[in-house]
């Protein structure tokens, strides 16, 4: 059996885009993180490298564990943000629904970009769904995010 991106997920009308960015409160650029919080995704890099970028993008990270700040992963996230002094510009979503998964379509479908910046990964599916919603996807080359051979999906 071969892994694949969510089949629920697609591009989405930009009507449904700005009414999800308008719920949460997003502005219109932003880079997108969907995904766990565990040491190997990487997140504290992620926030500081995005604290080095302009202060008119923000970034939207979704995942039920990111405001938890009762385990490591969730202290570092909490800890860097304040650190770097984003917290205006960081949003950290906890409650996107996954069925029906249009508020997340929505949110891949608007990013200006997904960013998935783990340090290895066994798939990374949050990537093919981001692909899925013709976003943009930067990532790190740790694991098997993108297949080293298929070079058309790769800048260095």
């Amino acid at each position: 059996m071969h892994l694949a991106g969510n089949p629920l997920l697609h591009a989405t009308p930009k009507t449904d885009v700005d009414a999800v960015l308008k719920k949460y409160n997003i502005p219109e650029k932003y880079l997108l993180y969907v995904g766990d919080i565990n040491y190997n995704k990487n997140l504290p890099a992620l926030l500081r490298a995005f604290s080095t970028l302009s202060q008119n993008l923000h970034l939207v990270m979704v995942g039920r564990s990111l405001n938890n700040i009762e385990i490591p992963e969730g202290r570092w996230i909490h800890d860097t943000i304040q650190e770097k002094g984003i917290a205006q510009r960081v949003h950290l979503l906890t409650d996107i629904p996954k069925h029906p998964a249009t508020e997340l379509a929505a949110l891949f479908t608007g990013a200006s970009a997904y960013v998935q910046p783990s340090l290895y990964e066994g798939f990374g599916l949050s990537v093919l769904d981001a692909m899925q919603c013709g976003a943009l996807v930067i990532s790190s080359t740790g694991g098997f995010l993108i297949p080293e051979m298929n070079m058309k999906w790769q800048i260095r």
